[in-house]
């Protein structure tokens, strides 16, 4: 079985935001497409960071070779006026076309009566909702969103044998959603609720080249964070029914999970690591994903500030190193930004 090695790594974009919650594609065209999360950066006048943000949006970045990026060239994916938006995940579809999900934030003063995050100990966030946006011109222009449905949504869509979209979205649980007309229009087809007393959340779906779906999700138990495992679940029917989660015994990590399925044919699991040495980890698994507990865990690097950072995504490049692309910050109350680790396959 094949390792990684890093060999390198650089800051994509470090700028006065937030920048956060990064999504790496490779089109059809070869053009690199890096989505992430950017939001006014409170860090200095809170003396904390939180992900919730009325202002937040999606933006985008583009590469011709995935190494060489201009930080000032950032094009906006989705804003809304009234409503932060979190975590654009993009996937490229059999036609070429790009689908990004996003979630919304709606941000309440504390009198509001409503009930949700509290927000730098004042303002109540809730979640709204999940939506897709599709883009048929490489990401030049977008389609209007269409909604999900209520709660929010990390994770990349899989398309099936018979081009039907499925992506999972959280909320008391995870629940699998499914279109059959290209993003437009979508319909819940399967809960997997949460287990043993585990919430499960930010949910990412890969699918096998046997045809078997396999969701990897972030869990958490009561208020601790010391009980944090990964738990895959399977599907055998299209994502219609699902298996019993299963706990990894070797990954207990507060952080979501990426997957990338590599030239030779094995997959690359990605994963923040929010405990000390905090920093980006990697395995190399087998094409079923049945090896996560005996794949040999790869330190990408150990030299991140603290917990805030993660959310990993990556892309093969042309002469078959591999991109990792993640969020970070080394210093104390630094800024976040979008940094990637270049790595190859040994």
């Amino acid at each position: 079985m094949s390792t990684l090695i890093p060999i390198d790594h650089f800051i994509i974009c470090k700028d006065k935001h937030y920048n956060s919650f990064p999504n790496i594609v490779k089109r059809s065209d070869g053009t690199y497409y890096l989505g992430f999360r950017q939001a006014k950066n409170y860090i200095p006048k809170f003396g904390k960071a939180q992900h919730t943000d009325p202002k937040s949006r999606a933006m985008y970045m583009t590469s011709a070779d995935g190494l060489t990026w201009d930080s000032t060239a950032q094009h906006i994916l989705h804003d809304d006026f009234l409503y932060g938006v979190q975590d654009p995940c993009i996937t490229v579809l059999n036609d070429g076309s790009l689908l990004s999900t996003v979630f919304l934030w709606k941000i309440f003063d504390p009198d509001s009566g409503v009930t949700g995050r509290l927000v730098y100990d004042y303002w109540i966030a809730v979640a709204d909702r999940s939506y897709a946006i599709r883009s048929i011109d490489g990401g030049v222009t977008w389609d209007e969103p269409t909604p999900l449905r209520a709660g929010a949504l990390r994770g990349n869509c899989i398309q099936l044998a018979d081009g039907s979209i499925l992506v999972a979205n959280y909320t008391g649980g995870i629940r699998i959603n499914k279109s059959t007309d290209g993003g437009i229009t979508w319909s819940e087809i399967a809960l997997i609720p949460n287990y043993n007393g585990y919430s499960l959340s930010e949910p990412n779906l890969y699918r096998t080249v046997s045809g078997k779906i396999v969701c990897f999700s972030r869990s958490s138990k009561g208020t601790a964070n010391t009980d944090n495992p990964l738990v895959t679940i399977e599907s055998l029917d299209g994502g219609m029914t699902w298996g019993t989660p299963v706990l990894s015994t070797t990954i207990n990590n507060p952080n979501p999970y990426g997957l990338l399925r590599l030239n030779d044919g094995n997959i690359l699991l990605t994963y923040g690591y929010r405990r000390k040495p905090y920093g980006i980890r990697a395995r190399v698994l087998n094409a079923e994903c049945t090896d996560i507990d005996t794949a040999k865990e790869v330190i990408l690097r150990d030299d991140a500030y603290g917990a805030d950072i993660g959310y990993t995504s990556a892309v093969q490049l042309d002469d078959d190193r591999i991109l990792v692309v993640y969020y970070f910050y080394d210093e104390v109350r630094g800024p976040r930004y979008i940094a990637g680790t270049v790595c190859k396959l040994v």
